[in-house]
C-alpha cells in the first residue's frame, strides 16, 4: 500500500512538475536533471517509471487523451449525440483541466496534440453531417479539416486570453461558426 502511494506520488511531482517547466520552454530544452530537481526526486527513480522527458510528457497527453474520451463516452451516446452537447463537455473538461490543457495546446509541446483532440471528435461530427446530407466523404474529410482546425484555433484563444465565456456560451459559438461555414456542403 505504501508503495503504491509513493509510486502515486512521484508519478504527480514529475507530471506537475514537468507542465510548471512547459510554461517556460520547450520540451526539447527541459533535461530529466531539471525535471527531477524540481520535483525533488532521484533520476534513478525518474527512470524506473519513464525513458526521458519525451515519455513522460507522451503518458501524460495519453492520459488526457483516455480521460476526454471517457468522459464523453460517460455523458453521451454516440447514436443521440448533438454537435452541441458534444462540445459543451469539451470544454466543461479543458475548463476544469485547463492549465495542462494550456500546456499541451501551446508551443512548448513537440507531440501534436492538436490531432488527438480532432481525432476524438471527427466520427462524432461526421455522423451528425450524414444525418443531414449525403455528402462524398472526399468532401466530408475536407469540410471536417477546415472545421476542427478552426475549433482547435478557437479553443487556444479562449484558453489563453482567458476569454470570461462559459463552457456551454463557447459550444454555442463554435456550433454556429462550424454550421454557417459548411452550412452550404450539410
Amino acid at each position: 500500500m505504501a508503495t503504491d502511494r509513493r509510486v502515486k506520488y512521484t508519478k504527480m511531482v514529475l507530471r506537475e512538475s514537468l507542465i510548471k517547466l512547459l510554461q517556460t520552454k520547450p520540451i526539447s530544452r527541459i533535461t530529466v536533471k531539471e525535471l527531477c530537481e524540481l520535483a525533488d526526486i532521484n533520476r534513478a527513480t525518474f527512470y524506473t517509471h519513464y525513458t526521458d522527458q519525451f515519455d513522460l510528457l507522451r503518458k501524460i497527453s495519453d492520459e488526457l487523451i483516455a480521460d476526454i474520451t471517457s468522459y464523453l463516452d460517460s455523458g453521451l451516446k454516440a447514436d443521440e449525440t448533438g454537435l452541441l452537447e458534444m462540445l459543451t463537455m469539451i470544454f466543461e473538461y479543458i475548463d476544469k483541466n485547463s492549465e495542462l490543457c494550456r500546456v499541451l495546446l501551446g508551443m512548448n509541446v513537440d507531440i501534436d496534440f492538436q490531432t488527438y483532440v480532432m481525432q476524438i471528435i471527427k466520427d462524432r461530427i461526421v455522423l451528425e453531417w450524414r444525418k443531414k446530407k449525403s455528402v462524398d466523404q472526399s468532401t466530408v474529410d475536407y469540410i471536417y479539416t477546415y472545421v476542427a482546425t478552426g475549433c482547435i484555433g478557437v479553443i487556444r484563444k479562449w484558453l489563453f486570453d482567458s476569454d470570461p465565456r462559459t463552457p456551454g456560451e463557447m459550444a454555442v459559438l463554435i456550433t454556429r461558426l462550424a454550421n454557417e461555414a459548411v452550412g452550404e456542403f450539410i
